[in-house]
């Protein structure tokens, strides 16, 4: 089972929690009916990815946006939370996106639990819209236990985060 998590309170979520409230529609329903400004009046929403080491560097990033007019949307990078992230500039509701943590490329190319597939980083460029790329947690893939990790990497570094989560240092030719 995966979860997308969304830091801080958005539109996204106000949208849906009114809906909810209120009673008895769909979610795809919901979605396509959402009012997704937090006051009634447009603002430019900016999405950033998100991982463990960037923690306080997208939330410096967050704050200085949200100071400035901006709605920001985090998303953590589990694969599910790009995919989503990407969904939304897909669909024409994200301005710019601060993609600080692509580390779920890492786990596309190690074949590690986190990964958003091959189309991950697409989206901003299809939409024509700005899009800060930063090398965030690429030096690590992801996957579950540490006996699940594949034979050809048990000689790299790994580190046993918890009995559920095992990180793998990428090497020079995966991060080119």
């Amino acid at each position: 089972r995966r979860r997308v998590v969304v830091f801080g309170l958005a539109w996204v979520l106000i949208g849906t929690y009114e809906h909810w409230i209120l009673g008895g529609k769909s979610f795809l329903t919901m979605w396509s009916e959402m009012d997704y400004s937090l006051s009634g009046k447009s603002k430019p929403v900016v999405c950033a990815s998100m991982f463990g080491d960037t923690t306080d560097c997208v939330n410096m990033c967050r704050e200085s946006l949200v100071e400035k007019g901006y709605e920001v949307l985090v998303f953590h990078a589990t694969g599910t939370g790009g995919r989503t992230m990407e969904g939304l500039v897909d669909d024409g509701y994200v301005d710019a996106v601060l993609d600080i943590t692509p580390t779920e490329w890492a786990d596309e190319i190690c074949g590690g639990v986190f990964s958003a597939g091959p189309d991950r980083l697409a989206a901003p460029g299809r939409a024509g819209i700005p899009h800060l790329i930063a090398p965030g947690c690429v030096d690590m893939a992801n996957f579950g236990p540490i006996e699940s990790v594949p034979e050809k990497y048990h000689d790299r570094q790994l580190y046993e985060w918890n009995p559920n989560v095992t990180l793998m240092r990428t090497n020079v030719q995966e991060n080119k």
